[in-house]
């Protein structure tokens, strides 16, 4: 993908069923599952789409133990803010919010309104606007999402949501864990701020062929 400036809009509607409207391209054009029953599927900690979920048929690898499979739902254009305070709560048991993250990114764009706006620049801004809150390597330097997985990192990237007026837009997600089960071409499982749960409807080939505006490999917190 060769682009000079991208926004990183994250969009999210206002109600619960313009939310459920969302298509969720992510790479391979699935739409997430839903739950049919407690055994086959986990879900997040509640709220009022609770048949949003992920579908368990073998064994996930996370990036740790005991991880927490919610999250806060993002308010407005906000994905990468809230991405990054659960990187900084799960991975490095920070205390930083959204809010926080917001509030620096404001402080050094004064015309910009994260939650109205999103994350506004070049790629270059982007990148700098992450390192400077964590410590990141590249997809290859890491290694793949195995290696990286196994070595109790995360993978900020993006994929693509289209809103109700076919509007498409680069959404953030935390790509935090892989179907153990399979070692040739597993799933993926990742963390969308829109939800606040996780999904896995889609494989490191899809992902490999997806050309994401951005892919980093968080190492580490900086605060």
């Amino acid at each position: 993908m060769r682009r000079t400036a991208m926004i990183i809009t994250c969009f999210v509607c206002c109600s619960t069923y313009a939310v459920a409207m969302i298509l969720h391209l992510t790479i391979g054009n699935s739409q997430p599952l839903p739950i049919q029953s407690v055994g086959t599927y986990l879900s997040g900690s509640g709220g009022n789409d609770d048949t949003i979920g992920f579908e368990i048929t073998s064994i996930p690898k996370f990036f740790k133990d005991n991880i927490n499979l919610s999250m806060a739902r993002q308010e407005g254009h906000t994905c990468i803010p809230y991405i990054m305070a659960y990187v900084n709560r799960e991975q490095c048991g920070g205390v930083f919010t959204a809010r926080d993250y917001i509030q620096k990114y404001e402080a050094g764009h004064p015309n910009i309104s994260v939650e109205e706006d999103g994350i506004v620049g070049t790629r270059r801004e982007v990148k700098e606007f992450i390192q400077n809150n964590f410590i990141t390597q590249s997809y290859i330097d890491a290694g793949g999402f195995r290696r990286a997985i196994d070595s109790g990192h995360t993978i900020m990237t993006t994929t693509i949501i289209t809103g109700n007026d076919g509007t498409k837009e680069l959404h953030n997600i935390l790509i935090i864990g892989y179907d153990s089960k399979d070692s040739i071409n597993p799933k993926l499982y990742y963390m969308d701020p829109i939800y606040g749960r996780i999904f896995n409807d889609f494989r490191v080939t899809e992902f490999n062929v997806s050309d994401p505006a951005y892919v980093y490999v968080i190492r580490g917190c900086k605060n």
